[in-house]
């Protein structure tokens, strides 16, 4: 722990140097936690282009496929849960931003909600109607 930690102490600047604060800051260094460790340290450190994350869209589209029943929510429930699938695939790849992982993973959550309340009520509607 002694290596990771950086002293800076008070003192006079000397020419070139900025002047540090009256009282000595202890800095950490932070490591930084990917949520696809399997990725390099070269690939997420170089600059290339990805897709921006559609965390916000697909959220709004998993509220919607609950908010909705029937025919609209098992339509809307369905095109959530395939973007969702899709985008989480270019996450682990690589080739889509992916500070919209937790939305991105919610909305795919909140479509399987969608279709399983779907299915279970077409189910207790044929119950009901069988009687």
């Amino acid at each position: 722990m002694g290596a990771d930690l950086v002293r800076a102490s008070s003192g006079k600047a000397k020419k070139g140097e900025h002047h540090q604060a009256a009282n000595p800051v202890i800095l950490v260094r932070s490591e930084t936690v990917q949520p696809y460790p399997n990725r390099s340290a070269v690939e997420t450190s170089e600059l290339t282009y990805v897709h921006p994350h559609r965390g916000k869209m697909l959220l709004a589209m998993g509220v919607l496929s609950i908010c909705t029943f029937y025919c609209v929510g098992l339509m809307v429930g369905i095109v959530t849960w395939v973007y969702a699938n899709n985008d989480l695939q270019e996450m682990r790849r690589g080739t889509r931003d992916d500070s919209g992982l937790s939305q991105t993973w919610a909305a795919k959550i909140l479509a399987g909600i969608a279709i399983a309340l779907f299915v279970l009520s077409l189910i207790v509607s044929l119950a009901w109607s069988g009687r």
